[in-house]
């Protein structure tokens, strides 16, 4: 999973920039389980928010490794 994060370490910047722009925050990782992902959100009406995870594999589990293909 690490490479997994350092994955989601390169695309910070872009996500960022985009939060800035409309208004959304990041949320905490730590608040959202062991599996990397980043999420922002913004707290209007109706609440809104932006995840950036893998999915699951053919047989329905967590992704142990990541590899950029």
């Amino acid at each position: 999973m690490l490479e997994l994060a350092e994955h989601l370490q390169a695309v910070r910047p872009l996500v960022d920039e985009f939060a800035r722009a409309h208004g959304f925050e990041l949320v905490d990782p730590r608040s959202l389980g062991r599996y990397p992902r980043i999420r922002i959100a913004r707290a209007d009406q109706p609440q809104i928010w932006f995840e950036l995870w893998m999915g699951l594999d053919e047989h329905g589990r967590r992704y142990e490794r990541f590899r950029r293909d």
